[in-house]
């Protein structure tokens, strides 16, 4: 079964607050219309923080933890190919791993 990242919550601090763990890191996902993920990004620590940061310029958010630097980004990549089949990514950059040699479980990159 395909994991889903969680969401689509309205984005503001406080809702950041309710729905994602604090002191954790993960993949956030932010967009303008609760169908569409238009900027996806990780964030090693503080997902939370990470997320609220854009409360002023985007209405939604989801969200997926990760237990490691390296779960995280297969996260990511999971997450930017399949919404870049969307068409839906204002930035179409691959995500970049944290860990020299490490590749795409995707495509390979």
């Amino acid at each position: 079964m395909e994991r889903v990242m969680r969401g689509p919550y309205r984005l503001s601090p406080i809702a950041v607050d309710m729905h994602v763990p604090d002191h954790v890191g993960g993949v956030y996902g932010l967009g303008r219309d609760p169908k569409r993920i238009a900027v996806l990004g990780r964030a090693e620590t503080e997902l939370r923080d990470k997320i609220r940061s854009f409360w002023s310029f985007y209405e939604f958010f989801w969200f997926e933890p990760a237990l490691s630097d390296a779960g995280g980004f297969r996260i990511h990549c999971r997450e930017y190919h399949k919404q870049l089949e969307c068409g839906d990514l204002e930035d179409r950059s691959h995500p970049v791993p944290h860990q020299p040699g490490a590749k795409c479980p995707d495509c390979g990159t």
